[in-house]
């Protein structure tokens, strides 16, 4: 499938990426649980004096923790996603490019983070016994909102996006349309090349922003019959509801972690030396517990997210019957994002929210055989 050179490039860069992931979940761990035991109530009789309005205080304390968090793991993360990816040749990033896209993500993740830590504490400090089932409703509704605005927003204030304009695919795509919720003009090209050489497709959107994300680096390196399995694959997650099912799949977690989280912060808060379990000092022990909810959750999660994708896949198999053009997309695409085709089993299940593109090739040859034609 690929040369045993790239084979084994693609294992490098592999466990690498995930060795600095696991140093950055420890070390947000270790950080979380220095400020739930000891810091949190450092830093809640530091700002106590800067204001006598609890709201004032709640998002000094929130920016404060946050700025702390981020810098501890700075340098991790810098040599994650910039050095890493420089050192493998993936990257087109220049340092400024990448700073301010670091900028716009903090933005972003400020604004929808201090929202979300000033309705929980709404609810904490005036629904105490039931704030964690607002705070699961709240956390549907984020999801939902999210849904609607990723695509109208989100992506375009991080990429460039136009219109797909491939009038040698247009035919294609609207027999690959027709009778379903996306049309051509739901169809949208993103500009990664000025930010990676990896190639990427993906679907997003809720109701009337639903649309079909392909990159630019997609479709300058594949030829019409695999960028047309890409994109029947992206079709097949919008017609077979797979983001209904995930925002499903979310909001009975969302429930059962919030539920969680009562319960530690109930018992624990005030033996950490915290006034009560909704003073502010205590928030780092809500985050600390989100977080190790999260990651007991993550296999599953990634269990139901390759379920997903391998429906998608024969939702493309089934509404192309290219099984070829299906190969070699998928070995383009382990080449192009050196991708590992043949992972570790437990690696996969831990980490991997898509099936391995060996498991994939070999379903679709399965397919192709039970589907021949005699």
């Amino acid at each position: 499938m690929t040369t045993s050179e790239t084979y084994s490039e693609a294992k490098v860069y592999e466990r690498k990426k995930i060795t600095f992931t696991i140093y950055i979940v420890l070390l947000d761990i270790a950080y979380l649980l220095f400020m739930s035991v000891i810091g949190g109530k450092w830093l809640a009789d530091f700002t106590a004096h800067l204001s006598s309005n609890i709201w004032i205080l709640l998002f000094v304390f929130a920016i404060i923790f946050g700025l702390g968090a981020e810098l501890v793991s700075f340098p991790l993360k810098f040599w994650l996603s910039y050095v890493i990816e420089h050192e493998f040749l993936l990257s087109n990033q220049s340092i400024n490019e990448w700073l301010v896209k670091l900028g716009k993500s903090y933005l972003i993740t400020s604004i929808i983070g201090l929202v979300f830590i000033a309705a929980i504490y709404f609810f904490l400090w005036n629904y105490s016994s039931y704030w964690w089932v607002f705070a699961s409703v709240l956390w549907i509704f984020f999801s939902i909102i999210s849904g609607f605005i990723v695509t109208t927003f989100i992506v375009p204030f991080f990429y460039k996006v136009s219109p797909f304009t491939n009038f040698s695919l247009q035919e294609r795509f609207i027999r690959l349309c027709k009778n379903t919720k996306i049309q051509l003009d739901n169809i949208s090209v993103v500009k990664l090349s000025k930010e990676t050489r990896k190639a990427n497709a993906f679907f997003a959107g809720i109701g009337n922003t639903k649309r079909v994300f392909l990159a630019d680096t997609l479709i300058d390196n594949f030829n019409d019959d695999e960028i047309e399995i890409v994109f029947a694959h992206e079709l097949g997650h919008c017609q077979l509801n797979h983001l209904f099912k995930d925002i499903i799949f979310s909001s009975i977690i969302s429930f059962i972690a919030f539920f969680i989280c009562h319960i530690v912060l109930v018992n624990l808060a005030k033996l950490l030396g915290h006034a009560s379990f909704t003073a502010v000092s205590a928030m780092p022990l809500f985050f600390l517990c989100l977080t190790i909810i999260s990651l007991c959750i993550l296999p599953i999660q990634n269990c139901l997210s390759r379920h997903l994708e391998k429906e998608a896949d024969e939702y493309a198999l089934q509404n192309t019957n290219k099984t070829d053009a299906f190969e070699t997309a998928f070995t383009k695409l382990a080449i192009q994002n050196k991708a590992n085709i043949n992972p570790n089993k437990i690696i996969a299940w831990l980490f991997y929210s898509h099936p391995p593109i060996k498991d994939r090739i070999e379903f679709a040859k399965s397919w192709s055989k039970n589907h021949s034609i005699n």
